[in-house]
């Protein structure tokens, strides 16, 4: 679609209050312009939505990358109505990426790093972060790994070689005890971190498989976990589950809500 000198990427229309920085009676603020502004100046067309409790209550920032991981919106729209925050999602027509970029990996403030959109976009998503609440990514994924056979990439049974693997028992019940895990970060090894060995061990005690990543800046995938653990800020989970456990991602959910 070309409008005089500009040819647009998507019909998409943005409602002015999108991002809780609209006027009341509806119409765009500074903010909402520049916000848009900087999305545009990136080259890429980016769709996020911020949901948040009627009552404004504080709470996790709930962060959503993958439009076709069902199971993770719905819990994290579930999850803002019951312990407040802040869901952040990305909507890219029910793809996983938007074009060839995963919203995953693309967190950083060099945009030569991770790409253009990198600075503009991990902005707007951490923006709606709370300190002293934790970073809470949901996911799921397709059974198993490839590595071992099966059809997805996330598996306590094939770990990154950046990380290790602790396997819950008893563990939470579950579709695929396989899929079910959660993911933490640490730029230092076992043993050398305090709020993410407690992490591990909480997690570990409520049966939940746990992988846990060695982050440098050489190994840096751009995900949020890297940007997080990179710049210290914890505690940071990624709960995976299989696709269509959305009973047992609830479950993960309310444990990591006990102990916060």
């Amino acid at each position: 679609l070309t409008v005089g000198n500009f040819t647009i990427g998507n019909r998409w229309c943005i409602h002015p209050m999108e991002g809780w920085d609209g006027t009341t009676s509806g119409e765009p603020t500074e903010h909402t312009l520049r916000r848009w502004r900087h999305f545009g100046e990136s080259g890429a067309e980016w769709i996020v939505h911020v949901t948040k409790p009627t009552d404004g209550r504080p709470g996790p920032l709930w962060v959503v990358p993958h439009d076709d991981e069902d199971v993770a919106f719905d819990n994290g729209i579930d999850a803002v109505a019951r312990y407040g925050g802040v869901l952040v999602s990305v909507e890219t027509g029910g793809q996983r990426t938007n074009g060839s970029i995963n919203p995953n990996n693309i967190f950083a403030e060099d945009a030569a790093a991770c790409g253009g959109a990198a600075p503009h976009y991990t902005r707007t998503v951490l923006a709606n972060r709370t300190e002293g609440h934790p970073v809470i990514g949901l996911h799921s994924n397709d059974p198993g790994s490839v590595a071992t056979g099966g059809l997805g990439v996330i598996s306590i049974d094939a770990p990154l070689k950046s990380a290790r693997p602790y396997r819950a028992n008893p563990f939470i019940p579950s579709q695929s005890n396989e899929d079910t895990l959660a993911f933490v970060a640490s730029t230092k090894p076992a043993g050398e971190d305090p709020v993410v060995d407690e992490m591990v061990d909480s997690l570990l005690q409520n049966g939940i498989n746990v992988i846990r990543e060695l982050v440098t800046t050489k190994t840096n995938d751009c995900s949020l976990s890297n940007y997080l653990a990179l710049r210290g800020i914890q505690p940071y989970y990624n709960l995976e589950v299989v696709h269509g456990d959305r009973v047992t991602q609830g479950l993960m959910i309310n444990a990591i809500m006990r102990k916060s």
